[in-house]
This record gives structure tokens, C-alpha cells and sequence, in this order.
């Protein structure tokens, strides 16, 4: 499982691993929802079927809009699905048809999935991909980020100070911060 350097005053909200596809289960897609960021370790593969290792990213919560799950459909891989759909429904009658359309039925689930796009102020932060069948899961960890996320604009709404004014005002005590109380 990922395990992030946790920074002071820092908790982990959430933790959950993904199948990025239903073609290559054995791989995982890891998020980690901190109380200030996002880590994401995801699974990258060539053309959706050679794996060929995992990239790394993180992203501070208070720089992402609110996030959302979108359902998206690969329209390359659906093409190639539907190839082998026909293939298979020309051979029928013997096993290469029958795997053919097996890898058909494959391919095509693997052209839906669901995506948990993190967006800023700036543009896009990233997306990260898994199985559709994984979506009810992605949705716990979007709610988990939007959750962490409103609480830090609560927090600032109220001068309360959020963890990256705590972390300053160690390093410059001068500075006085406004209190929860004051």
C-alpha cells in the first residue's frame, strides 16, 4: 500500500487501492486523502494491457476544486471491441470465434471506466482512471476529498489557521497568526 510522508499535524483520511482495469486485475491504482493532500500512485500501462509500472503524484487539497467521478468511454479500445465482436460472430461456429468474442466482451469493459478528475484553480491537476466497476468506491474517496476540502474553507472563513499557516507560523513565530478564540 502507498504510505506517504506525513507532515505535522497531518491525518490520514482515507486510503484505497483499485483495479485500473478489469484486463490487468492484478495491478492497483492507490489514493491516499490526507487532511492537506492527495497522493496517488496509479498504474501505467502500454495501450491499456502491457503493464509497464506505476507514477506517483500529489496534489494539496486546498489547490483542488471540488472533485467529481465521470464515467468515460475509450472510443480506440471500443473500435478494436467491436473488430473482434465481428471476428467472433463470423467464426461462431468454432473456438477461435468464441475467443474472439470472449476477448470482445474484454475489450469493451475495459473501454468504460470511471475517472476521478481533481481540477484547480489553474486547469487540471489529473485524472485517475480505474475499473468501472470500482465506482461506487471512487465515489467514498471523492466524498472524502470534497469533505477534507470544505472543512478547509470553513476553517479559513473563520481565521481559524489551516495546517499550511500552522507549519509558517513554527518556522517565523514573529508573526502573529489570528486564533480560533480571539
Amino acid at each position: 500500500m502507498l504510505d506517504p510522508t506525513i507532515g505535522p499535524g497531518e491525518m490520514v483520511v482515507r486510503a484505497a487501492s483499485f483495479r485500473p482495469s478489469l484486463i490487468i486485475f492484478w495491478m492497483r491504482t492507490e489514493i491516499v486523502v490526507t487532511s492537506a493532500r492527495v497522493v496517488v500512485r496509479a498504474a501505467d500501462s502500454l495501450l491499456g494491457v502491457v503493464p509497464l509500472g506505476s507514477r506517483d503524484s500529489s496534489s494539496v487539497v486546498a489547490d483542488v476544486a471540488p472533485a467529481r467521478v465521470e464515467v468515460r468511454f475509450s472510443a480506440g479500445r471500443g473500435v478494436v471491441a467491436l473488430v473482434f465482436l465481428v471476428l467472433g460472430l463470423v467464426r461462431i461456429a468454432d473456438p477461435v470465434g468464441w475467443t474472439a468474442l470472449l476477448v470482445a466482451v474484454a475489450l469493451f469493459l475495459h473501454a468504460l471506466d470511471a475517472t476521478l478528475v481533481l481540477q484547480g484553480g489553474k486547469g487540471a491537476i489529473g485524472d485517475v482512471h480505474v475499473a468501472l466497476v470500482e465506482k461506487g468506491s471512487l465515489e467514498q474517496v471523492r466524498d472524502d476529498i470534497n469533505n477534507v476540502l470544505f472543512a478547509q474553507q470553513a476553517q479559513a472563513a473563520l481565521g481559524a489557521p489551516a495546517v499550511d499557516d500552522v507549519a509558517v507560523s513554527f518556522t517565523t513565530p514573529s508573526v502573529a497568526r489570528p486564533t480560533l478564540g480571539a
